[in-house]
């Protein structure tokens, strides 16, 4: 039986229900027992209504919904059409441009090959022979917009540039004025599609501009390479200059070269341009805007400029052909640098355990002389000495000692200071039993070079000698502090002071 057909039935009965109520509810044993029924049958109804109801806006629902979908198909389907109208439009102008330039530029006898005379046989049979060149003026289509006064040629989308332009050392052209393409392409268009295409042209460059990135430096480590590269004169670091030559003087205005063996500390000239770089990257701060104003202080600058060139001198050392360093020889390096910092500090320890022994030098003027920065190295490059002891096997073995570079800046009496705590210490070494094969021998070597040749800052007056502050070094007179005045007369170890300096370093 079907859904309808049962529902048909249980209307009957519902109705005979109806008809026959009074029967029953005159007789209370039967409205007893009809009373379950009654109840599940008005319950089935209800159930099957709400069944019906929810399904009925279920199907509403879906209705709607595919409705709304194709509808969205619809829009997408004309917004395409437009586009492809558009295209087509911008297509079709491209066309007619070009085709009208070309039937422009054919000779006249071609184009007037139809009202030649009848006398000339063959002028009839050769205008076939070419159909890709428009044989009437009436096929040449119109441009678009009004010719301007005395024209001869539609306007190019793509202007040529006139024939006899050159371009210019710096690579620009001068081109000839005219309207743009893009604004000759949408006046052939109707307003519609005119106004879509410029608003697609609009998003496009927009876009466009968005995805450009800006490659001024930002920070003042990549303002310090770009700038080495300027000074230097060149686009990349892919070819670095060659190293320049220390006794070489630098030529004011020409590119700066480096000494790419030595770092600004070991080489006078790299010391020389480092201070000239700084302060032609301070002046220059306005071709880096995106740089922060702090940034260019000296001392960023410094620690910018020393990790630049660590770099550079790398990579020209591989563009020389020459072997990167090893890890071992990082690590040499190292180890030396601390061997000659170590000697520096057992040099200023044994000094200032001697003047306890001088007591004519406990005045308080001589703190500033036993102090670190005021101790000279001692190379650890040792060589054998010309004059060879054999042991007691026979075997020859040289003794090796330590080259003593000292500082040229020192006055006779600071030399005449150190000599004399050196020889307090030499004296109390004598009477100490010796430890192993005893301390080496120190032979005096070259001075010092380079920003290593300066004295440090707030130097005392009269550790500085008189030569040197006469000689070139006028920033060392600025640095110099003046003490009081020193009893010398109390000291008569150290002497006169003296211009004339002697090659003796300690």
């Amino acid at each position: 039986m079907s859904l309808t057909n049962w529902n048909t039935s249980v209307a009957n009965v519902a109705s005979t229900e109806a008809a026959s109520g009074t029967g029953l509810q005159d007789d209370p044993v039967n409205s007893a027992l009809a009373s379950p029924e009654a109840q599940f049958l008005a319950d089935l109804l209800r159930s099957i209504q709400s069944n019906r109801d929810a399904q009925e806006a279920e199907r509403k629902r879906r209705s709607e919904w595919e409705a709304n979908v194709e509808a969205r198909y619809k829009a997408r389907i004309a917004e395409m059409d437009i586009r492809f109208t558009s295209m087509q439009q911008q297509i079709d102008a491209l066309k007619r441009m070009v085709t009208g330039k070309e039937a422009n530029n054919v000779p006249g006898p071609s184009t007037v090959s139809t009202t030649s005379s009848p006398a000339v046989p063959g002028s009839q049979t050769v205008t076939p022979a070419r159909p890709s060149v428009p044989v009437s003026t009436a096929t040449v289509p119109r441009p678009i917009q009004p010719l301007p006064q005395g024209s001869v040629y539609p306007p190019a989308l793509f202007p040529a540039p006139p024939p006899d332009m050159r371009s210019s050392l710096l690579g620009k052209r001068t081109r000839d004025p005219g309207p743009a393409p893009d604004r000759i392409l949408l006046a052939s268009m109707d307003p519609v599609t005119a106004g879509l295409t410029e608003f697609h042209i609009e998003q496009w460059r927009k876009l466009n501009g968005r995805r450009k990135k800006d490659s001024r430096p930002t920070t003042i480590q990549t303002a310090t390479r770009v700038h080495l590269l300027r000074v230097m004169g060149i686009a990349s670091d892919k070819v670095l200059p060659a190293s320049h030559v220390e006794d070489e003087p630098y030529v004011p205005g020409m590119p700066i070269k480096w000494v790419w063996d030595k770092t600004p500390k070991q080489s006078p000239h790299n010391g020389r341009m480092k201070a000239l770089f700084i302060a032609d990257l301070q002046a220059s701060r306005s071709l880096y805007p995106l740089v922060a104003e702090q940034d260019f202080a000296y001392a960023v600058v410094d620690r910018a400029f020393d990790q630049a060139f660590v770099t550079f001198r790398q990579k020209a050392r591989a563009q020389a052909g020459l072997a990167p360093e090893t890890e071992e020889q990082r690590l040499e390096k190292k180890s030396k640098r601390a061997r000659r910092a170590n000697r520096k500090k057992a040099k200023l320890a044994h000094r200032v355990a001697a003047r306890a022994l001088v007591p004519t030098l406990q005045d308080k003027a001589f703190d500033g002389a036993l102090e670190l920065a005021m101790m000279s190295s001692e190379s650890s490059d040792s060589y054998p000495e010309d004059d060879v002891d054999d042991n007691e096997d026979g075997d020859a073995s040289p003794q090796k000692s330590f080259r003593v570079r000292g500082l040229p800046w020192r006055s006779q009496r600071l030399k005449n200071l150190y000599a004399t705590l050196d020889l307090a210490d030499e004296k109390e070494q004598k009477n100490k039993p010796k430890r192993g094969v005893g301390r080496k021998e120190r032979r005096a070597g070259p001075d010092k070079e380079g920003e290593e040749a300066l004295p440090p800052k707030a130097v005392p007056g009269w550790m500085v000698s008189k030569k040197f502050k006469d000689a070139e070094h006028e920033e060392v007179v600025a640095e110099v502090v003046d003490l009081p005045e020193v009893d010398w007369s109390k000291a008569p170890e150290l002497g006169d002071e003296s211009d004339v300096e002697d090659n003796d370093e300690l």
